[in-house]
């Protein structure tokens, strides 16, 4: 669930930010964008983007923000849309995560099981979750 809001707010502020540039206005920054969420937010039906953490939606802003400023300079080429059927899905938890014995414990998420291979001795900034899809092996 948490994948499909930040990346329904990834393509939403996208498609935002192409009329923009196609208008010849400037794009918006993090800042503009998280407003611009503060007000989407309330009139989401269902309230599903409240049920994700918000530090993991304003991820999905820095991200946007980052392509765009790339873009802008000619370091990259333009955006693209996210695909939910993209072999790699990702959801970042930049805060309040931590980890206690073989249980990771991150905001508005159970517990999660881990099994650390070293025991870690700096605390987590980012906690960061990566779908993809298995490959099967015929024999």
């Amino acid at each position: 669930m948490s994948a499909d809001a930040v990346r329904f707010l990834y393509i939403y502020f996208l498609a935002e930010q192409q009329n923009r540039y196609e208008k010849k206005q400037p794009h918006w920054s993090y800042l503009a964008l998280y407003h611009e969420l503060v007000e989407l937010k309330p009139n989401a039906d269902g309230g599903w983007l409240w049920r994700t953490n918000a530090q993991s939606l304003c991820q999905s802003f820095k991200n946007l923000d980052t392509a765009y400023q790339n873009f802008s300079k000619k370091r990259a080429g333009r955006p693209r849309f996210k695909s939910r059927h993209n072999e790699h899905q990702s959801t970042a938890y930049p805060q309040s995560s931590y980890l206690a014995g073989n249980h990771l414990h991150i905001p508005k998420l159970r517990r999660v099981d881990v099994r650390p291979i070293r025991p870690f001795s700096v605390t987590m900034q980012t906690v960061t979750f990566k779908k993809t899809r298995r490959k099967s092996i015929r024999s």
